[in-house]
């Protein structure tokens, strides 16, 4: 071989090296995204790329665990409603990582509870429910953030990818608002104390269209179903979990009462339909708060206070 010919080779080994670590780049997928809410993240290093003609490029760390997915299925969740359900996934080179889920206070950035997942395969979706009430106690009401802690058998960290960026987000309430679709409070003649024939009110009145779905503000047990056809109509008693309170609920809908007599309720479950049986002038729902068991040692109390706080959530 001639020397200008092993010159010319020499050229050719230089420029495949000087041209790799682009190539490299971009069959890794592009940018990880930098995740300040996982433990330990930190933004992947910036690194010069040979000739890139002084572009730059971040390449996500391949030694690390990759988060891939993560979402809530509902916006709000209710003390002793239904769960809401966390789903996320992990990429790595590892078959198994270490997981944990945390739930972080957006007010003050404080993790009010942490489960503990312990070894998850990785490269498929899994799944967590939320209830709100684990280990016995009922969280603040507030907006909670889902924050996934994960490492691998070498004890890298997680990192997060693309398709996770936004930071999933869940209201937790403690009650629901019994009307789920339009209403209104009316007016003074609508509200608790009102002046009745031979009587007073002993509810809020909440106007809204027929067959409007009516739901449980609290998890509880219905301890009464009847029917008033001078009065009340069809109407259901809730006895609340974990507070002294009965709800009830009055002028419902003919054959729209889902439940009955002693049947357990989850908070924000549909239990019937606005309607307007008995002694009412249009449809809507009569609701009241008892301190205590209703007509049975208990008290009337003013539920507008309640139903205007619930509202603001609803």
């Amino acid at each position: 071989m001639s020397r200008g010919s092993k010159l010319a080779c020499t050229a050719c080994v230089l420029l495949v090296a000087l041209g790799s670590a682009p190539a490299l780049a971009a069959q890794t997928g592009g940018v990880a995204a930098p995740d300040l809410d996982l433990a330990g993240d930190q933004p992947a290093p910036t690194r010069q790329a040979p000739g890139s003609g002084g572009a730059r490029y971040h390449g996500p760390d391949r030694g690390r665990p990759l988060l891939t997915s993560l979402s809530i299925s509902r916006r709000n969740l209710f003390a002793f409603g239904r769960p809401a359900r966390i789903s996320y996934a992990i990429r790595d080179r590892s078959r198994y990582v270490q997981v944990r889920l945390d739930l972080i206070r957006d007010s003050d950035d404080h993790a009010v509870f942490k489960a503990h997942i312990g070894r998850v395969r990785t490269g498929v979706t899994h799944f967590y429910d939320w209830k709100g009430t684990e280990g016995g106690n009922v969280l603040k009401e507030g907006r909670y953030r889902v924050r996934v802690i994960a490492r691998d058998g070498s004890g890298n960290r997680l990192q997060r990818g693309h398709a996770s960026r936004r930071v999933p987000r869940i209201s937790f309430r403690a009650h629901a608002f019994p009307v789920a679709g339009p209403h209104s409070f009316g007016g003074s003649d609508l509200r608790f104390g009102a002046s009745r024939e031979g009587h007073t009110h002993m509810g809020q009145d909440i106007p809204a269209s027929e067959g409007t779905p009516a739901v449980a503000p609290r998890a509880g047990t219905i301890s009464t179903r009847g029917y008033d056809a001078a009065g009340a109509g069809n109407y259901l008693v809730l006895d609340a979990t974990g507070e002294d309170f009965d709800y009830v609920f009055m002028h419902l809908q003919t054959g729209s009462l889902l439940v009955g007599r002693g049947d357990r309720v989850a908070t924000g479950q549909q239990i019937a339909h606005v309607g307007t049986t008995g002694h009412s002038t249009g449809p809507h729902l009569h609701f009241e708060i008892w301190r205590g068991a209703w007509f049975a040692g208990g008290k009337a109390i003013d539920p507008l206070p309640a139903l205007r706080a619930w509202d603001r959530f609803s």
